[in-house]
């Protein structure tokens, strides 16, 4: 069943989308606060951390924290969610891909000029005469990755310049966003500062960008990416301060004294043996005298003693094997990487081959990809914001290459094998320049370069007799590059011959040479 439009009403849909709504006034200074902003504070320092995380224990601040407090400390003080996140932040670190396009959908030449001039310009600083706090474009998608595992979502604002071009891009700490819905589905939001305490209103500033990752639909409220690893991490916290509790009674060996109280009581003062009091005060005494003179007894030092006094070690066979707690922290370990949503090879804790960690790689690097979505998203809007701001109605697009684990020398087959195919496409006419460049190099083509979409450039591969090129160029099933020899070279030995193809010599002499070749090429083949 067809929709019917009419030709106005389609008119004016097609009207509606191309009409821009700017700000009459592009603002220059910073609205929001961010997480280490201070008005009160008026040139002072900031404050100095006191730099003592790894005094803190979960178990005692999981009753007074909440889960975001909880997750900043973790990410820096345990030793998986640490690790976690580095192995996040180091494999999501690929090239960014800007796309720039217009309205209708065709690459805009001028409008990627002039994106990259605007990231040139918040990159990179003009005036030298002093110090201007700068990050690069890598710098700030990390930071913005950073902030998507923690908050589970980014929020920014951009800042410009007198001349309306980007100057920073502050990160806000979506922790500290309110949010309404006055009309189903329509989301506005205030910032409620954590110095002061006060409320500011950010449905009215242009520059403000969010981008939330994998977000409840039932709520607008976002959460981190490893909230559910505080429990588990908890529990395998207290198993370890346990553990330590218990190796310090049972663990080592430890020196057993036994006091004949027989003896002990016979050589006491006669004054005393009568007193029932002062007699247990006097042997007290003297059990003291002697655990403080043991106390500070090295191994290597003798100990002499009398008769009255026997000495021996306890635990000391099998020290520590009283409890076996192995089994407990693979659990613990097992639920950590679950919650964790990483692999144990990624930690440091694979045991399962070299299959199993080849797929734990590839997942890895999967889910590594999916934390770079939220970072083009909030770019792309901050971009195509600044462009617009030129007088461009292009759209911004920010993806970034697919994460790898394999070294550039390994992959080197595949991307060859891949520009081969990619420039067949382009011959054919069944992609354009601006893809092949897109996909080959991560940029347009360069200024004044012919275009070779649909020319017929590469001629089509003809066949030899032998199995198809394209088949036998895949690195799986040609991994030698046998398939791209030329035609009559000779093979290497333990090859197996191709039959050749008999033809009739035209004379004697081509007969004796056809026979000599054959001769040849049998002992070519044996070893």
């Amino acid at each position: 069943m067809g929709l019917l439009v009419d030709t106005k009403t389609s008119m004016g849909i097609l009207a509606g989308l191309k009409n821009l709504v700017l700000p009459k006034r592009a603002p220059q200074q910073a609205t929001a606060f961010t997480g280490t902003f201070n008005p009160y504070l008026g040139g002072q320092y900031l404050p100095v951390p006191a730099f003592r995380d790894h005094l803190n224990d979960i178990q005692d601040l999981r009753q007074s924290y909440n889960s975001q407090q909880l997750q900043q400390l973790l990410f820096r003080q345990d030793p998986d969610v640490s690790a976690t996140v580095n192995a996040y932040l180091t494999m999501a670190d690929t090239d960014p891909l800007i796309y720039v396009k217009k309205q209708d959908g065709t690459f805009d030449y001028d409008g990627h000029n002039t994106v990259m001039q605007l990231i040139q310009s918040m990159t990179t600083t003009s005036n030298y005469t002093t110090y201007k706090y700068l990050m690069s474009l890598r710098g700030l998608c990390e930071r913005i990755r950073y902030m998507v595992m923690l908050r589970g979502a980014a929020a920014s604002e951009l800042v410009l310049n007198k001349f309306r071009a980007p100057e920073r891009l502050n990160m806000i700490d979506a922790h500290t966003l309110w949010w309404m819905e006055d009309t189903a589905g329509v989301y506005t939001c205030k910032q409620r500062t954590t110095t002061t305490g006060q409320f500011i209103d950010l449905s009215k500033t242009p520059t403000f960008f969010t981008a939330f990752y994998r977000q409840d639909p039932l709520t607008i409220y976002p959460d981190g990416c490893f909230v559910s690893a505080i429990n588990t991490l908890a529990a395998r916290q207290q198993v370890i301060n346990d553990l330590y509790r218990i190796m310090q009674s049972t663990g080592y060996p430890r020196i057993d004294i036994a006091v004949v109280e027989e003896s002990l009581i016979k050589n006491a003062p006669a004054n005393i043996r009568n007193d029932s009091q002062s007699l247990r005060t006097w042997v007290a005494a003297r059990m003291t005298d002697l655990t403080n003179s043991m106390a500070s007894l090295r191994a290597d030092q003798p100990f002499a003693h009398t008769d009255s006094v026997a000495v021996s070690i306890l635990n000391d066979k099998k020290p520590g094997m009283a409890v076996d707690i192995s089994q407990v922290i693979a659990v613990l370990n097992g639920q950590n990487q679950a919650a964790l949503k990483t692999m144990a090879t990624v930690i440091g804790r694979g045991e399962s081959g070299t299959n199993t960690a080849s797929v734990e790689a590839n997942i890895f690097s999967k889910n590594a990809d999916q934390i770079n979505r939220p970072v083009g998203d909030i770019l792309s809007q901050v971009f195509t914001y600044a462009l617009r701001l030129t007088g461009s109605a292009s759209i911004v697009e920010i993806s970034f290459k697919p994460a790898e684990m394999r070294s550039w020398s390994e992959l080197e087959p595949q991307v060859t094998l891949r520009q081969a195919r990619l420039l067949e496409l382009l011959s054919l006419g069944l992609i354009d320049d601006i893809e092949f460049h897109m996909i080959m190099f991560s940029r347009p083509p360069l200024k004044g370069a012919k275009m070779l979409s649909g020319t017929g450039f590469m001629q089509p591969t003809t066949s030899t007799g032998r199995p198809d090129a394209a088949v036998q160029d895949h690195t799986n099933t040609d991994p030698l590059g046998r398939g791209i020899q030329p035609a009559g070279a000779k093979q290497a030995k333990g090859m197996v011959k191709s039959k050749s193809v008999q033809t009739k010599p035209k004379s004697v002499k081509a007969a004796l040479t056809l026979l000599l070749n054959q001769i040849d090429d049998e002992n070519d083949g044996c070893d």
